[in-house]
């Protein structure tokens, strides 16, 4: 799990739905027009955000509607259950666009039902991480209405429409996402990840409207993420024992379409499918890659867009919910490593001058050759020095001054037990090179590759070189030091990882 989390629970919308309406429904219709682009339950073409978050955590989470029909699965699977559920509204369902008959009141009221049953067997709910993106649905099936001012019941507008009613919009909908955050915070509930909304203005949706109706879903949108900001701010200060996450999902769509280039998009405007499921029209398909597409209808995201707002999340969390720096070094002048957490020391083992490098858990040192892809652990070749750092003793080198120093084919390696490690700071003491130091950090998963990166360093032996820091794109538990190139060889004397309690 995630740091001392002990489940994830969604709420929301088509966004981050991984099943419900699929289940209810019995399977997605094939009557929505166009080329259908919905995939494994998905309001997507593949993944939403919330498939590559949990996979990036290893977690297992289940829809709450099993299917079909409201048969309900509120028992306590896996690692959480997500509630989410395509074309719902803020309220109470009455103004859905989708079939379910449930809002986000229900989605909220479903969980207590799930609380009751488990904190009768002595479950509490603090330890877990809650997650709550939803609004679109209620701004656009506004602005289908806005000519109609008796079908704005649905997010319980009064029949005395106002002459601006974009305000009393927001604010009922503001209203509705801070009254189920309350209710989650009355439950228990103290870490809460909270999405504002892109700007509706950029979906294909918006634009078959006129001007007008363009406009105000600009205004709507903005209003909104300004309402949401203050009353999460409210809510902070009414209870300052929670850990309100904010994510700018705003911010991110504005970089998708003021760059879409850096995010490998050639297409932030169309509507790849042709479907419509706000109007039930369908227009002809866009030609080209839907890997290179934002949107995969006329206002769901593609895959790709979702991985890159998960990495938002994921960072977002990690910067916020049980990020942990773990230290692993030489003591100073001493033939002894050490192992921190979060900056308390958790042990403490000495070695002997020359001799093999001494583990500290959660920590373990091994050599590997890089032919053996890592399989071969001879742990006794690691090599420890008072004065030098800590290397490799291979003895195979012709020149006697590399013989305990990483190089050539050697990997030096170091596991993490108990974590998912996303970055590393490797403070390295000695390099040695004649044409130009290159160095290779690897994130390794298992026995799978994640990520890696080369480091190209100066000529000459560097007695003192800067820290390395690596970033991994996935979560890694055994980090391999190699020099990149024959002429490379090092020591190093600390290796500090940020990561998550497994």
């Amino acid at each position: 799990m995630i740091g001392n989390i002990d489940q994830v629970y969604f709420f929301g919308d088509s966004l981050t739905d991984t099943g419900n309406v699929f289940n209810f429904t019995g399977g997605f219709p094939d009557s929505f027009g166009g080329v259908f682009p919905y995939e494994d339950g998905r309001f997507s073409n593949g993944n939403v955000w919330t498939d590559y978050f949990t996979e990036e955590f290893n977690l297992t989470v289940d829809p709450f509607i099993a299917g079909p029909g409201l048969n309900l699965d509120l028992d306590d699977n896996n690692d959480g259950t997500n509630f989410a559920i395509g074309g719902v509204d803020s309220g109470d369902g009455s103004g859905n666009v989708g079939p379910v008959p449930i809002g986000l009141e229900q989605q909220i009221d479903s969980f207590e039902v799930l609380v009751n049953d488990l904190s009768s067997q002595g479950e509490v709910f603090n330890n877990d991480l809650y997650f709550l993106w939803i609004g679109a649905n209620d701004y656009l099936r506004f602005i289908e209405n806005a000519d109609d001012p008796s079908t704005l019941n649905v997010i319980e507008v009064e029949a005395n429409f106002p002459q601006n009613p974009i305000n009393l919009v927001t604010n009922v909908v503001v209203n509705n996402i801070s009254q189920a955050l309350q209710d989650l915070v009355d439950i228990g509930a103290r870490d809460i990840v909270v999405f504002n909304l892109p700007d509706l203005d950029y979906t294909p949706l918006a634009t078959g409207l006129d001007e007008d109706d363009q406009e105000e879903l600009r205004d709507i949108t903005e209003d909104h993420n300004n309402r949401l900001e203050d009353q999460l701010e409210s809510l902070r200060e009414e209870n300052p024992n929670i850990n309100l996450i904010d994510i700018d999902i705003n911010q991110l769509f504005d970089e998708f379409i003021e760059d879409p280039t850096n995010f490998d998009f050639t297409n932030v405007t169309d509507n790849f499918s042709g479907v419509d499921l706000y109007t039930g029209a369908a227009i002809p398909p866009a030609t080209g890659n839907i890997s290179n597409f934002l949107w995969i209808d006329s206002v769901h995201p593609s895959t790709k867009a979702h991985e890159l707002v998960a990495e938002l999340v994921i960072d977002s969390v990690a910067d916020e919910v049980g990020s942990s720096i773990l230290s692993f070094g030489q003591r100073p002048n001493r033939l002894q490593m050490e192992a921190f957490i979060d900056e308390e020391l958790v042990g403490r083992e000495s070695g002997s001058q020359n001799g093999v490098v001494p583990s500290v858990d959660p920590f373990t040192i091994f050599a590997v050759d890089s032919q053996d892809s890592g399989s071969n652990n001879f742990v006794d070749k690691t090599w420890f020095d008072q004065g030098e750092g800590i290397g490799i003793k291979d003895g195979d080198d012709g020149n006697s001054s590399k013989q305990k120093r990483i190089d050539g084919d050697e990997i030096l390696g170091i596991s993490v037990e108990g974590y998912y490690l996303d970055s590393v700071q490797l403070d390295l003491f000695k390099i040695n090179s004649n044409d130009g130091a290159t160095i290779r950090l690897e994130a390794i998963n298992g026995n799978n590759l994640v990520d890696s990166k080369v480091f190209t360093l100066g000529s000459g032996q560097i007695q003192n070189p800067n820290s390395l820091v690596f970033n991994s794109s996935g979560s890694f538990d055994t980090l391999h030091i190699s020099a990149a190139d024959v002429d490379t060889n090092m020591f190093f004397k600390k290796a500090e990882f940020t990561g998550y309690e497994a």
